[in-house]
């Protein structure tokens, strides 16, 4: 079978503006599949991310207890801020170095590479000054914390916040390699380093070590995995030369430029997380940060998660737009949309009604806040579904103003929570404001600002992405409650069986209601092929 055969909804079909028009068919097919095979391994490697969330926070709270747990989570929130130096470029680069490889163009692909790598070494240093100036004021920042917190705190940001800075001239190497489309090569990179530096750091803190020596850990792990990734983007691209005077500004400004609009959705995304992780350790806790981190980290995983699936739509849109394909654009819009919901909102489902015995189970009793879990859930349900709309509309060069959308949602944001938490609000408030202004922004004024881009009715759009998800997701939640009812006080057993029935119920829905009817029968054919041959041996 092949990827196209595989994946008819999520390729734009009919008489005109197909995603292959432009291109032989065994061509389509082999960038097709180089595609899901960049999905399936992005979604791997970020498999181990998730598992090694949900694993270190753990050991860090048994070994060295909650307060160091919330320095720990308010070192990584300050990286943040070091990794917006980047300015944007990364996913610059990358597409100018798929550009030059195609047309073989060497000498733009060298100064494009230096005058990058120069001017992120730079942003780094810059980013390592900033971070330094800011922790002479850390004591007013975390002011509820004391005096070995603190200094543990201080050392953790220093050494991440170090490790993002020389993560920035690294990233260009990075980025050669996702031009060269080898997402494969770079995800087992990044796995090799992130499960050394997760059983390392386990090691560290069963052994007395602390947030320090994991910090130290974390920065060796970054070196050892940027000098990997030079050595593959030399491989890949043996052209590839490194030297001062291929520097060039006009190539920055150019850099700067593409990336501009990307940095700016960024900072409006990112700021509005990080400031209110940073007003909740301010005006109540470090204790409490940790509790609302945890809340929080879920619902961030779900997104990242989803960030892995919606990112290759924006090369297919790119494709049909040169090709004026505007119907087969909008098809791309809805489908990608009411997919990113089937899978989105079975999660926030779980979330909402068994996400206090996850946290239970994960942390423990005390990390439990199910007000602020089911607020955060429900709240980012649209624009995590939804997440394909910003990549298409990177694709027809139309996300200026959805970036501006997560600009103002951050000032709402970082508004709510300043006046919210300084009048005595909890942490359910400071989960309202992010809720609010993330639906508004991304669940509903970005796509909106889609469909008025491709002409395309909003009430028909939002009825056919949202109508399906809801109603199909109905039969999981009836299952789930009524696990927690029959298993009230058993925990573990309740979050079993109920993931387990509503697993089943939902693939079955599933199969009937979201699988085409193409890929149902090619599947039970090749069942039944698979079947005959086991029978015939």
């Amino acid at each position: 079978m092949s990827a196209a055969e595989g994946t008819p909804a999520l390729l734009p079909t009919g008489e005109t503006g197909t995603a292959g028009a432009a291109r032989p068919a065994r061509k389509g097919v082999i960038a097709e599949r180089t595609v899901l095979v960049n999905i399936f391994t992005n979604w791997a490697w970020y498999l181990l991310v998730i598992a090694s969330g949900f694993i270190l926070p753990r050991f860090i709270d048994r070994y060295q207890g909650q307060d160091l747990l919330g320095a720990w989570d308010f070192a990584w929130s300050i990286v943040f801020y070091v990794e917006l130096m980047a300015l944007g470029i990364r996913g610059a680069i990358s597409r100018y170095t798929a550009r030059y490889r195609a047309t073989q163009d060497w000498p733009s692909m060298n100064e494009t590479v230096n005058s990058c790598l120069l001017m992120l070494a730079a942003c780094a240093v810059i980013g390592i000054a900033s971070v330094t100036v800011f922790c002479e004021f850390l004591p007013s920042v975390m002011s509820k914390a004391s005096p070995d917190t603190l200094a543990t705190a201080y050392w953790a940001v220093m050494l991440l916040s170090l490790k993002a800075a020389l993560q920035l001239p690294g990233s260009v190497f990075n980025a050669v390699i996702t031009g060269y489309e080898r997402f494969d090569t770079l995800n087992l990179i990044r796995g090799i380093r992130d499960a050394a530096i997760l059983v390392v750091d386990i090691v560290v803190l069963i052994n007395g070590g602390g947030i320090i020596a994991m910090a130290i850990v974390v920065l060796i792990g970054e070196l050892l995995g940027d000098l990997a990734k030079y050595v593959t983007a030399r491989k890949l691209c043996p052209q590839m030369e490194l030297s001062t005077g291929l520097f060039r500004a006009s190539v920055c400004r150019t850099m700067i430029g593409f990336g501009g609009k990307a940095l700016l959705r960024d900072i409006g995304r990112s700021g509005l997380y990080h400031m209110n992780l940073l007003f909740v350790a301010h005006f109540l806790s470090v204790g409490l940060t940790a509790v609302f981190a945890r809340q929080r980290s879920l619902v961030m995983h779900l997104m990242r998660f989803m960030r892995q699936y919606a990112q290759v739509f924006m090369p297919t849109t790119s494709a049909l737009d040169a090709q004026d394909a505007q119907d087969a654009t909008r098809r791309l819009l809805v489908q990608s949309s009411r997919l990113g919901m089937y899978v989105t909102v079975p999660v926030v489902i779980v979330l909402v009604i068994m996400g206090d015995l996850l946290v239970h189970l994960w942390m423990g009793p005390k990390y439990i806040a199910t007000g602020v879990l089911v607020i955060l859930a429900v709240g980012h349900v649209l624009a995590i579904g939804q997440s394909g709309v910003y990549s298409i509309l990177m694709g027809v060069d139309s996300h200026g103003w959805p970036a501006l959308y997560e600009v103002m949602a951050a000032g709402v944001s970082i508004v709510m929570t300043f006046v919210c938490l300084s009048l005595g609000g909890g942490l359910e408030a400071a989960a309202w404001s992010i809720a609010v202004p993330v639906t508004i922004a991304g669940g509903i004024a970005t796509p909106i600002h889609a469909c008025k881009c491709l002409k395309l009715s909003v009430g028909r759009y939002f009825s056919a992405v949202l109508v399906g998800p809801t109603l199909t997701s109905i039969p999981l939640a009836v299952c789930l409650w009524l696990a927690r009812l029959r298993f009230e006080t058993e925990y573990g057993k309740a979050l079993i069986v109920g993931l387990a029935a509503g697993g089943v119920v939902t693939l079955v829905v599933y199969w009937f209601v979201v699988v085409p009817r193409r890929l149902r029968r090619h599947v039970v054919d090749r069942v039944m092929r698979i079947g005959r041959v086991s029978h015939a041996r």
